[in-house]
């Protein structure tokens, strides 16, 4: 299955929730909330449910070239992740789309 690399703080959040590297089948990124904020994020699956992971914002602005400060310096560490975990057995119908702006 596909995975998208999953940062480091992303990693060790989801371990709090006891969901491990080895229990997801599947990851994508995003950069849209379930709210259509732009953000970092990633959804995953897993056997038992849907994972919405976000990185809370920090006051960075994201270019193509990735994030940078003032400066051009990286201050994408150490962001705090919102997890919200849907479990399958109450899903009646997933359904994806695609936007593309």
């Amino acid at each position: 299955m596909y995975q998208a690399k999953l940062p480091e703080e992303l990693i060790q959040t989801l371990s709090g929730y006891s969901v491990g590297q080895k229990d997801i089948l599947f990851s994508a990124f995003s950069d849209l909330t379930v709210d259509c904020a732009y953000a970092d994020c990633h959804v995953l699956l897993t056997q038992a449910s849907l994972v919405l992971a976000a990185a809370d914002p920090d006051g960075s602005a994201r270019t193509f070239a990735g994030y940078g400060g003032e400066k051009g310096q990286a201050t994408q560490k150490g962001r705090v992740w919102s997890i919200r975990i849907l479990p399958l057995a109450d899903m009646e119908r997933l359904d994806v789309q695609n936007q593309v702006t």
